[in-house]
């Protein structure tokens, strides 16, 4: 699954932190992919139930999420755990690009 770094300015207005996180575009891709290499159907209506609710549940943890973001490693185990529901191994880890220098920019 792809992830990509953001800076999020502190909530207080005293600098930022780098978060590691992801698209939902990158986890629905990340879940057909893993379906369709494990031989299932990833349009089933099992499958496509399964993905509305890892949605659902990404929605959720983004819009509480200072800087409004799916963390990524909150999408690794979410998606982990709603593929296990299959039988179906969790995808590797991609690359992960590096993080932009953790510095308070003026």
């Amino acid at each position: 699954m792809r992830t990509t770094h953001s800076r999020i300015p502190d909530a207080f207005g005293k600098g930022s932190t780098v978060v590691e996180h992801v698209f939902l575009d990158d986890v629905i891709e990340a879940w057909d992919a893993a379906m369709t290499r494990a031989g299932i159907d990833p349009t089933l209506p099992a499958s496509v139930a399964a993905l509305r609710d890892l949605l659902d549940k990404a929605g959720v943890l983004t819009l509480s999420t200072w800087g409004m973001v799916y963390k990524a490693e909150h999408a690794r185990a979410d998606l982990a755990s709603a593929l296990a529901a299959f039988g179906v191994d969790a995808p590797a880890e991609s690359a992960i690009e590096a993080p932009p220098e953790d510095r308070v920019l003026h």
